[in-house]
């Protein structure tokens, strides 16, 4: 059951209150450094802020996640992009994973359904065509589905691998989560010659 956004907010603020008061609240150690050298591009979905740092042995601090809908990055510009770039550049990252998962809503994202949810939630059309000019492509290319899971992490792989701004000292890998069992099939090695 979905909670009320300002139930939401007031229960997040009171543990904040109570996180403070419990003396909790200890500045992380470091820099903002991932310890693994390490950056994980993998999908929105809810199932996965657990699952992936416990599928893959992971602690706070040893890598850098960015989440995007399907693990993509829908262009240039893209914010994911310029974190990924940040992460390399100036925290020393050396390795990117790309996780896709099983059972990803992105395979079949419907944007003219999108459209249509978001003009009955209110958005007003001629700002989604304000927004669609600014961007330069529409709503519908802009959402465009993931595809099947290791097919559209070989293409983020092979768009990583391509960006001028990621050294090719950087090895990029990629990798389909099952969110039923939790195993990690890779499909991309960055290592060198192998899957991918």
């Amino acid at each position: 059951m979905a909670v009320e956004e300002e139930d939401l907010l007031a229960r997040l603020l009171r543990h904040n209150a109570a996180f403070r008061a419990r003396a909790e609240a200890s500045p992380p150690a470091g820099d903002g450094r991932p310890r693994r050298a390490l950056l994980i591009l993998t999908c929105m979905d809810a199932r996965l802020t657990c699952l992936v740092p416990a599928a893959l042995g992971l602690e706070d601090g040893d890598a850098h996640v960015v989440r995007t809908p399907g693990a993509l990055i829908p262009g240039p510009q893209d914010g994911a992009l310029e974190a990924i770039v940040v992460s390399v550049a100036r925290y020393g990252t050396r390795d990117i994973l790309v996780l896709g998962h099983t059972d990803c809503a992105m395979e079949a994202i419907d944007g003219p359904q999108v459209r249509r949810q978001l003009q009955a939630q209110g958005v007003d059309p001629s700002r989604l065509a304000d927004w669609e000019q600014g961007a330069g492509l529409g709503l519908e290319a802009w959402l465009r589905a993931a595809g099947e899971p290791e097919a559209a992490v070989r293409a983020t792989c092979r768009q990583l691998r391509a960006h001028p701004l990621i050294p090719s000292e950087v090895r990029i890998h990629g990798g389909v989560l099952d969110t039923g069992s939790g195993a990690v099939r890779l499909v991309v090695d960055g290592r060198g010659p192998g899957p991918g």
